[in-house]
């Protein structure tokens, strides 16, 4: 049986190997637990979040699926609701509400949450954006994406360039956007967007841009775009505060397209600088290949030097289900930061955006014809 070939050892080795090394093996028993030394008191997820997230099966008979809606946090360790919307197979339904869901965050601001089954990840400083995948043994892979609602926003709030990044499956196989550039005119209408294309391992550059379709931004910062084209999308997502993420999900069309997408706005006059400190980082990729090994969901942290190294943290990986602790790398790995923000991870591995401030990040690839991949850091 061919093994799915991810992060099993350390990124640096990965992305050097261009992402193929073999798994060291599979956990059994209850998620498993890293833990660091302490550091300043927790963050908490507190007020009403946009979620998007982005569920792999391993095959039939159940399809893969993506979710999107609201949930709250009270401050106090709980998500006490929410509203849900999710497209399985093509069958779009809700909005549904979900039950109370605990959580917890340690003083390095992982965070663990335990539904039917347990999910982890990191939030920011403030709470303002939270990431993480499914950890516990039997659970699909997962990766959802949360960021705090806001208020005062408009139309006009979602205007001009954008990187922008994807995971998604079309109906048959999986893929992904990598390098993209959308353009907002800040009055409903996207005028030029295009993207790199790994579709099944098979890898594509940006071609010429094409009319992106139209989109809506409420006053809370709820987003609607609609893509058209052969395979139309309608994804459904949010700005965070302080706008610089957008992160949405869907289809919210009846057809079999499920879709997980981030949009960074573009900088001016950055480098290797912005990019800095210790990020939370989430990773989703899948294997097209027969038979199973399918899908694998990691999270673990990044630390990145303002110099164009980083390394890597500990972590813990679900692969079709059976979760594993992963080590953290040996040595550093390159990244490089172009002006208006482009990022890649060791060359062509890995390509996407970094926000100006530095704090949030997304990559996609592999640009090398690896397996689809998608990346998300948040710091």
């Amino acid at each position: 049986m061919r093994l799915f070939r991810m992060f099993s050892i350390a990124l640096v080795c990965l992305l050097a190997a261009g992402l193929v090394l073999t798994t060291t093996g599979c956990g059994s028993g209850d998620a498993t637990t890293v833990t660091d030394s302490a550091g300043p008191a927790p963050e908490t997820l507190s007020g009403t979040y946009f979620w998007q997230a982005f569920f792999g099966f391993a095959g039939p008979p159940v399809d893969d699926v993506a979710q999107w809606g609201t949930i709250v946090g009270d401050g106090a360790g709980m998500l006490t609701g929410g509203m849900l919307t999710h497209n399985q197979g093509g069958a779009v339904s809700g909005p549904n509400p979900i039950s109370d869901v605990p959580f917890t965050v340690d003083a390095d601001n992982r965070i663990t949450l335990n539904t039917s089954f347990t999910m982890q990840g990191g939030v920011s400083p403030g709470g303002s954006v939270c990431a993480f995948t499914s950890t516990g043994n039997g659970s699909p892979p997962l990766l959802a994406i949360l960021r705090r609602q806001g208020s005062g926003f408009s139309t006009a709030s979602l205007n001009g360039l954008y990187h922008v990044c994807a995971f998604f499956f079309n109906g048959t196989v999986d893929g992904a956007w990598w390098a993209g550039t959308a353009q907002f005119d800040g009055n409903g209408t996207v005028p030029a967007f295009s993207t790199g294309l790994n579709l099944g391992g098979a890898a594509t550059n940006p071609g010429n841009p094409v009319a992106g379709g139209t989109y809506t931004v409420g006053a809370d910062g709820t987003v609607s775009w609609a893509i058209p084209g052969a395979a139309p999308l309608v994804l459904t997502g949010g700005i965070c505060e302080g706008g610089e993420l957008v992160v949405l999900a869907g289809n919210g069309l009846a057809a079999n397209t499920q879709a997980l997408v981030v949009l960074i706005p573009k900088g001016t006059g950055l480098s290797n600088a912005t990019f800095d400190g210790t990020y939370h980082a989430t990773f989703l990729a899948a294997n097209n290949a027969a038979p199973p090994p399918r899908y694998a969901v990691q999270t673990r942290t990044i630390t990145a030097d303002g110099a164009g190294s980083f390394t890597v943290g500990a972590g813990i990986q679900n692969q079709d289900g059976a979760t594993s602790a992963s080590p953290g790398g040996p040595g550093a790995t390159t990244y490089q930061v172009n002006a208006d923000g482009t990022i890649g991870f060791q060359a062509t591995a890995l390509i996407g955006g970094v926000a100006p401030s530095g704090n949030v990040a997304v990559l996609a690839g592999t640009a090398n014809a690896g397996m689809p991949f998608f990346a998300f850091l948040h710091r």
